[in-house]
């Protein structure tokens, strides 16, 4: 199926791996997050869960690519830097998703 680096089916299998590996991660982060199971901050639990889910985004990338360029595999030594700038920006993203509109909030009596 693939035994060179630059194959791009060798690639997807790869890079769909590790961002299944990473969802897993995303999941038992948040269930601990959401069922109070936490040891610490609950809050440090949710970056690290927002960190998580910009490395699985960013493998779901390099899927993409795969089939666009064999060197996508380059994007493979770039996760730590996808958790560092895309985590605080996938945590400003839940956070506008879930604060509510202004029509969803109830008229204040005056």
């Amino acid at each position: 199926m693939g035994s060179g680096l630059t194959n791009p089916m060798a690639q997807t299998l790869f890079a769909g791996t590790m961002a299944g590996i990473g969802f897993c991660e995303v999941a038992l982060k948040e269930v601990s997050a959401n069922g109070g199971l936490v040891i610490g901050d609950v809050a440090q639990a949710r970056r690290h869960a927002d960190s998580s889910w910009a490395v699985g985004l960013w493998f779901l990338l390099s899927i993409g690519l795969a089939w666009v360029s064999p060197y996508a595999y380059v994007l493979w030594f770039l996760p730590p830097l996808a958790a560092g700038y895309g985590g605080p920006l996938v945590g400003r993203l839940r956070a506008r998703l879930t604060t509510p509109h202004d029509e969803e909030t109830p008229p204040s009596a005056s």
